[in-house]
């Protein structure tokens, strides 16, 4: 998405075929890779690179660096895409080019005519004093034909600058996801002489490169001029003649493109002509001014919000406030027991769903009441969390005990305690651990609904109901979902107190007494007749 003045509206680009069309004196010769657009949502940058076929099938995101202004962008992703190709092109029909060259340029169009794929288009446009759309990409091959046969090289004038920039329009607003932007012509203009500084101005501005072809007669004046012109859109050109014309503009369809996904970490500042690098790491070096609006980036450091023991499995999971950059690194979490560094843990997982939680493997830590220290722990803009300590319990000293003891006097006694302790242990974690995760959904901003309950199957009665039993069900039916809603709302209060109050452990308590005394009021009086006083009349 291009940004072409701050605050701009998301905008979506096309996905332009990359080429660089080589300045040398053989035709047929490979292209570069190139800088073919941009679609652009700061912090996120998806890049569209051109490159001979292949080029970067094997290409891994590691070895990619890339920069906006100098500050670092950091590399998502990179594939290949495949898709359709939108032709769009530019034929000089002034006098200004001789016969041979008009009449070659016609017969490059033609070449791409018969070439068309039923997904591909074509669309055409020639200028002279002015610039007149002559296919629109829905015509027959036949059809098509004809109108290429019929163009005329009659114009008096030449509009160049006037088609240089509707063509770079026409290439921004295209759907197509591949879209061949090409202009034929000498770039003399002889109508709007005196808009040659707007016109590189706002060629400049377009995310999407033309690229021009120019006669092999042309004198070094007017290859300046053309490719100073063509070139402000991040283009390239190349001469073409009577015998190369067409096999230069079916190269453009022999090209891969590539997508690459980059991400900014430090602020943007708003620019019209931001300088974006990228080094394949194969020693290609990709270079293109592009426009970028303010962005404000990421200042506030990362945090640990939870650290959640599952002892069936052996596993540590750490939840951080966002996903954190060096989140695999295992320096940064470390266990010790009495003032002893146990051997550094192994990242066993990164989760899926909520890439910000880390699952750890404490297979090598067999001992209770260990210290979980997490430091140095970086997020993508590169802020620094705060150093903080957990106790985690691993106790397998139960386990042990199991293993190793003999049935004896009073073995049968000792080993029902032993099975009862562990039941226990093992409700009491589980009920930290679904604690521990609503209060990291809550500061998340996501809602966890209670489970509901399971309704008790009652036993039919021998005899039917009267209308009084009837009613009196329906009284305790209604009775029980306005305690119902009375909970949801507490739970909001709960909610809110956490999100927008930034909750404290006195405040945490209050709440938490409030929910109990309204169990106490419901155990003892099931009906909601209960004359103890109501919350809302309690003191906050």
């Amino acid at each position: 998405m291009a940004y072409h003045a701050a605050a701009e509206m998301k905008k979506t680009l096309t996905c332009i075929l990359s080429i660089v069309l080589a300045l040398t004196a053989f035709s047929g010769s490979a292209f570069a890779a190139n800088i073919t657009g941009i679609d652009q949502d700061p912090p996120e940058f998806q890049v569209k690179i051109g490159a001979p076929p292949g080029t970067y099938d094997n290409a891994k995101v590691s070895d990619i660096k890339a920069t906006l202004n100098g500050e670092e962008l950091v590399p998502n992703k990179i594939e290949k895409e495949t898709a359709s190709v939108e032709w769009i092109i530019m034929l000089d029909t002034s006098k200004s080019l001789s016969e041979e060259h008009f009449n070659a340029q016609k017969t490059a169009v033609l070449e791409v005519l018969k070439n068309l794929r039923d997904t591909d288009k074509l669309i055409l446009y020639t200028f002279d004093a002015t610039v007149v759309q002559k296919l629109y990409g829905n015509e027959s091959p036949d059809a098509a034909k004809k109108v290429l046969d019929s163009i005329k090289s009659e114009g008096q004038q030449t509009a160049f600058y006037s088609a240089a920039i509707k063509l770079a329009q026409m290439a921004e607003q295209s759907q197509a996801a591949v879209c061949v932007p090409v202009i034929f012509s000498d770039g003399v203009e002889t109508v709007n002489k005196d808009k040659r500084a707007g016109t590189i101005s706002t060629l400049k501005k377009s995310p999407v490169p033309i690229y021009g072809y120019y006669p092999n007669v042309a004198d070094d004046t007017i290859k300046k001029s053309f490719n100073e012109i063509i070139k402000a859109s991040g283009g390239s050109t190349k001469s073409f003649s009577k015998s190369n014309a067409a096999s230069q503009l079916a190269a453009f369809n022999s090209d891969d493109t590539y997508m690459i996904e980059l991400t900014a970490t430090k602020s943007i500042e708003a620019s019209n002509n931001a300088k974006l690098t990228i080094d394949m790491g194969d020693g290609t070096v990709l270079n293109k001014e592009i426009v970028v609006s303010e962005w404000e980036g990421d200042k506030d450091p990362p945090e640990v919000i939870t650290v959640v023991t599952d002892e069936e499995r052996n596993t540590v999971s750490v939840t951080f406030s966002e996903i954190i950059l060096n989140c695999k690194d295992e320096s940064i979490y470390e266990f010790t027991v009495k003032d002893e560094t146990l051997t550094p843990p192994k990242i066993k997982s990164i989760s899926k769903s909520s890439p910000e939680t880390v699952l750890i493997n404490l297979d090598n830590v067999k001992v209770s009441g260990v210290q979980l220290t997490v430091k140095g722990y970086k997020d993508i803009a590169g802020n620094e969390g705060k150093e903080k300590t957990f106790t985690v319990t691993i106790d397998e000293n139960i386990v042990k005990t199991l293993t190793n003891m003999g049935i004896g006097a009073g073995g049968a006694l000792l080993l029902v305690l032993i099975i009862l302790g562990i039941i226990l242990k093992i409700k009491k974690e589980k009920k930290k651990k679904e604690e521990a995760k609503v209060q990291a959904a809550y500061k998340k901003g996501k809602k966890i609904e209670p489970k509901p309950e399971k309704p008790k199957k009652e036993k039919p009665g021998k005899e039917k109901l009267d209308a009084q039993q009837k009613a009196e069900l329906e009284r305790l039916e209604k009775q029980k979902k306005k305690e119902e809603e009375r909970r949801r709302a507490e739970e909001a209060q709960f909610k809110f107190y956490f999100e927008e109050k930034g909750g404290n452990a006195e405040g945490e308590g209050t709440l938490k007494s409030r929910f109990e005394r309204r169990e106490r009021r419901n155990k003892s009086d099931p009906a909601g007749e209960s004359n103890l006083p109501d919350d809302n009349n309690q003191p906050e």
